[in-house]
């Protein structure tokens, strides 16, 4: 939990929350900020990890864009 809580420090400006579901059977669940996206999957703000060596490398700087259309687009629909 603690790595998990430097990582949302770290990346804290791109990623808005990490749910790790692991003890469930699941995985690290990651949500992006509005407009911010995994770059191989352009729209897509969220995604699940099942390794913590996985997580760290699916949310560096260079894997996620941020994407002003979008962010407008989200905004829109949250409103």
């Amino acid at each position: 939990m603690n790595t998990i809580r430097s990582l949302m420090n770290i990346h804290g400006n791109r990623v808005a929350h990490i749910d790790d579901e692991r003890e469930l059977g699941n995985s690290i669940i990651v949500t992006l900020h509005a407009g911010y996206y995994f770059k191989d999957e352009l729209g897509c703000g969220v995604r699940g990890f099942d390794t913590l060596k996985e997580l760290k490398e699916g949310i560096k700087s260079a894997k996620i864009v941020f994407d002003p259309k979008f962010y407008k687009e989200s905004q829109k629909v949250a409103a």
